[in-house]
């Protein structure tokens, strides 16, 4: 039976607990992953694997289809995910016999997005724009203005004069739509994948005569990028008011109901996918 507990400090931690009655004793196996978190592109975290198996036991990592073997892992995300699956098994030695194993979801938080600049600026046709990486967190991963940075449309790499945390469009057109990501390295060996940035020219606009009053309607707008692989999608609750007129269920509006879905900047990452 698994237990998962989150307490008030930031620490996470996930409990495996079996029992194994045997005439009228009861062997148990306790086994705990922990991490201090919470876990963070770009930065290390140290996650630590213990249980009461003895004397002689070895720990196993599974992680992104790879094995890392010790009680302690120290892994870095890079942004690519928002979670992962994270697996601890423990074997009994020299026989080798499975003593238990843990599977927790890792959460990961990403500071890095893609945003324009000055911030609340719409893309329109024909004129200029600015794309900044940027550090949401004020965590210093971008600090260095000359700090190597690269940058993806539609996943493909940009090729570039400057590679810098800035993207500049003299004058937009329709081929310049499309899903911009970019990477930072951090040090040498770490580079961190931005949250997206879907750039788009159009809004969707939705004109819909509600016809009972007193009534709730959800209104779901779904953005999809076939280029990247990549959609989300976004809801909004609607409550209609009025007075029906006599003998029918229409409502006395002045108007059409008017709704607008601006999708220039989905940040993919907040929602869920769509498959």
């Amino acid at each position: 039976m698994f237990f998962f507990q989150q307490p008030q400090s930031p620490v996470c931690k996930v409990y495996l607990a079996t029992q194994q009655p045997l005439s009228f004793l009861c062997v148990e196996a306790w086994q705990e992953v922990s991490w201090i978190g919470p876990v963070k592109a770009g930065f290390s975290t140290t996650f630590t694997c213990f249980s009461t198996c003895s004397p002689n036991c070895t720990y196993t990592w599974f992680l992104k289809n790879r094995t890392h073997t010790g009680s302690t892992l120290m892994w870095t995300p890079d942004g690519r995910d928002s979670k992962v699956d994270l697996r601890c098994t423990v074997l009994r030695m020299p026989e080798a016999s499975l003593f238990s194993t843990i599977t927790s979801i890792v959460e990961i938080t990403n500071p890095i997005s893609v945003q324009p600049s000055p911030q609340n600026t719409f893309p329109a046709l024909n004129l200029s724009l600015d794309l900044e990486c940027h550090d949401d967190s004020g965590s210093g991963l971008l600090s260095d203005p000359s700090q190597l940075v690269l940058w993806y449309k539609d996943g493909q790499e940009m090729m570039l004069d400057k590679q810098n945390g800035s993207l500049h469009f003299d004058s937009l057109l329709p081929s310049d739509g499309g899903f911009y990501q970019c990477e930072a390295f951090v040090s040498r060996q770490t580079s961190v994948f931005s949250r997206g940035y879907l750039l788009s020219f159009h809004e969707t606009e939705l004109k819909w005569t509600p016809s009972k009053p007193g009534t709730f309607q959800n209104l779901t707008c779904v953005a999809e990028n076939v280029a990247a692989g990549r959609s989300a999608e976004a809801t909004k609750v609607v409550e209609v008011k009025g007075t029906p007129l006599s003998g029918s269920e229409q409502v006395q509006l002045n108007g059409l109901l008017l709704i607008s879905f601006l999708i220039v900047s989905f940040d993919l990452s907040r929602f869920h996918p769509v498959y």
